[in-house]
């Protein structure tokens, strides 16, 4: 049994939308010819191989990891049935965690600015610490320290491998990751938004825990996707148990790694989709923050409409490179894409994209004086012009074209905000933020019934 963790973060910038923003040599291999019928509408990437290029810095993570433990709240698995004291059973973790071997450390950097963290381990870890593993490094990917020290690696080797006069880097800029620190002191980077466990069942005798692993995740083995020559994928939000389809008496060339690769390459592909997704909704979150900004105050503030029309282009083509049936059309494999862009509401956020950049461009173009050429190209020409309820308005529209499409309903819940982990709620919050800044700028009450245009979904926290 070998347990995997992919997690994905954005690198800041946008180089292009495929591989030929690397140069050729730096650039990935293309992956295994048997994988047929796969298609990467983003390209290979840019592959970090950690273990061995920066393996001080696997040992950094174990350390955090390990510290992880001492937080009373990290849920690490432990029950009192199981016959030992907590004190005991983090002994046997903690040992676990700092000797564990690595299999696989890397990350993978696309042009588009998405970067897919993988790290494996070696086979041998016991069922019972599998989550109390994964949990302890999944956090400490959080902890500043680990989570910069990536980013920053991550920066050095696609800057390495990009031409310098690259035009659209500046033009896709995105806001640095922020640190929050709660209550109690703690604190954490918002580079990672979660990781995903991946199980894959491909060692002697896993077949044997494998109704217990299911049970213990939560996970109804009688929904698994049926690979037909691969296995089945049980798939669950927070974890894919991977099940090759013979464990016993393969034959070299079909071993029971080789039968899981697809179902892997899935897995990793739909997690790309995803991130890269997340990063121009929160692009665009940005910009709008930006404009209505600049809107409260007076002042020219956020891209113009000619940088914006720029942007645009760049937002509509990764919108149609992240639709699934241009990966594959195998039944199979779009059974579990569909399941998963269900649960990341994927449409929704492909549609609010589109729907946000054509928004802000066509605020932008009304309000600028577009001319061909000459000094007043892309100038404001009235920073305060327009009536209050204009304001009020734009402000409105604003937050319910961003709350309600990402949200995919009008009320915005909390519970639908839990199903795409802790990068929605913080969305959520800056939403409100927004509009509460930019109602108080106006000394106005956004639930004021004088204006009826607070969005129902944000008018409370």
């Amino acid at each position: 049994m070998r347990l995997a963790l992919l997690g994905y973060f954005d690198v800041g910038v946008s180089w292009g939308v495929e591989d030929a923003a690397f140069r050729s040599e730096r650039a990935a291999a293309q992956p295994d010819i048997g994988m047929v019928g796969l298609r990467y509408p983003l390209g290979q990437g840019l592959v970090v191989e950690l273990l061995t290029q920066e393996p001080a810095l696997i040992g950094r993570w174990r350390a955090a990891a390990r510290r992880q433990l001492l937080r009373p709240e990290m849920e690490t698995d432990w029950d009192v049935n199981l016959g030992m004291s907590r004190d005991e059973f983090h002994r046997g973790l903690a040992h676990h965690i700092s000797t564990h071997p690595v299999s696989r450390c890397e990350l993978t950097i696309y042009a588009v600015g998405t970067v897919l963290a993988h790290l494996e381990f070696e086979p041998g870890i016991p069922r019972l610490f599998l989550k109390g593993m994964s949990q302890c490094f999944e956090f400490a990917a959080y902890v500043p320290s680990i989570s910069l020290a990536l980013l920053g690696m991550a920066r050095d080797h696609a800057t390495a491998a990009v031409d310098q006069d690259n035009l659209l880097a500046e033009l896709s800029r995105r806001p640095p990751p922020r640190t929050e620190t709660d209550a109690d002191g703690y604190t954490e980077s918002t580079l990672f938004t979660s990781f995903t466990d991946v199980i894959a069942c491909i060692d002697e005798g896993d077949d044997r825990l494998l109704v217990e692993l299911l049970a213990a995740r939560g996970i109804d083995a009688g929904k698994a996707i049926e690979f037909e020559y691969h296995g089945k994928l049980h798939y669950d939000w927070a974890t894919c148990v991977l099940e090759p389809k013979t464990l016993y008496g393969w034959v070299p060339a079909e071993s029971p790694a080789d039968q899981i690769a697809r179902m892997f390459a899935c897995v990793q592909m739909a997690h790309v989709f995803l991130a890269t997704s997340e990063i121009f909704v929160k692009l665009f979150l940005d910009e709008t923050q930006r404009q209505v900004g600049g809107y409260v105050t007076g002042r020219v503030s956020g891209r113009s409409a000619r940088d914006l029309n720029r942007l645009r282009t760049l937002a509509l083509a990764v919108v149609n490179l992240t639709d699934f049936t241009l990966v594959t059309q195998s039944a199979e494999d779009q059974t579990y894409f569909k399941a998963f862009a269900r649960d990341a509401s994927l449409d929704n956020q492909r549609k609010l994209i589109t729907e946000a950049c054509e928004m802000l461009y066509n605020i932008q173009a009304e309000d600028r004086d577009v001319s061909p050429s000459g000094p007043t190209a892309d100038r404001l020409v009235s920073p305060g012009s327009g009536s209050r309820d204009d304001l009020i308005s734009l402000s409105a529209g604003i937050s319910q074209h961003l709350g309600g499409f990402f949200f995919g309903c009008e009320t915005g819940s909390v519970e639908l905000a839990h199903r795409f982990g802790r990068a929605s709620l913080g969305v959520r919050r800056a939403l409100l933020s927004l509009r509460d800044r930019t109602f108080a700028g106006m000394n106005i009450c956004p639930n004021a019934s004088t204006t009826n245009r607070s969005p129902p979904g944000l008018a409370t926290g």
